[in-house]
Formats: C-alpha cells, sequence, structure tokens
C-alpha cells in the first residue's frame, strides 16, 4: 500500500469581510436562533465558506482551495465559547474551535494579518 501526502499549495480567497467580533457573532446565527461554530487563530476569530461540493473536489485534485467568503475579527485571546445577548434570540453561546495546531490556517491568518497592515 502506498501512502501520499499532497498539502493544499494554494488558497483563493474571493471575497474578505473585516468587522467587529460582535458582529462576526452575530453573523453566525441562524435565523432560527441556532449559532454556528466559529474558527480562532494566532488573534484572529473567522468563519469560512467554501465552493459547491463539485466545483470543490475539481479545484482540490489541482491542490488549490477556494472559500468565496471569510468573515473575520480581532480576538487577540482565545475562548471556548463567546456569550452574546441578542435583542431577538436573548443570551446565545457561540463555540469557538482554536485551530492554531494546523499549518493552513496559520497562514491563511498570516494572509488576513496583512491585509489589515496594507490597509486594503
Amino acid at each position: 500500500m502506498k501512502i501520499t501526502e499532497d498539502p493544499i499549495q494554494e488558497i483563493i480567497v474571493h471575497e474578505l469581510y473585516k468587522m467587529d467580533l460582535k458582529d462576526l457573532v452575530l453573523q453566525r446565527i441562524r435565523p432560527d436562533g441556532r449559532p454556528i461554530m466559529l474558527y480562532w487563530c494566532d488573534g484572529i476569530a473567522y468563519s469560512l465558506f467554501g465552493l459547491g461540493e463539485k466545483a470543490w473536489d475539481a479545484e482540490m485534485l489541482k491542490g488549490k482551495m477556494h472559500f468565496t467568503k471569510i468573515y473575520y475579527a480581532d480576538m487577540p485571546e482565545y475562548k471556548a465559547m463567546i456569550e452574546i445577548n441578542t435583542e431577538q434570540f436573548g443570551g446565545l453561546k457561540i463555540p469557538v474551535i482554536d485551530t492554531s495546531s494546523i499549518e493552513l490556517d496559520r497562514e491563511l491568518v498570516k494572509f488576513l494579518k496583512s491585509r489589515k497592515k496594507s490597509g486594503k
């Protein structure tokens, strides 16, 4: 048996949205009030939206990962849960996954931070 590792060579981001952490959290609440998790790495909280499965698979075979949208905010310290009170849904808890041990995520966050510094 042969096992080959073929890491992603390129991440392509189509749209980026930097916002306040509170707005990012509110953006992760479904219309029915259920929260959707956020990711955190090296001081940045973020959410990712990919392509449809067929397009995703074809690009992955080429070593490319596409994100149609990335929403992100500064979050200097990691917290496993963010609590927020909303007028519409009351108190909500949003889970946050620490991805700082994943090299691909660290590279993505480096890119997001470079965007902040360049004024883009």
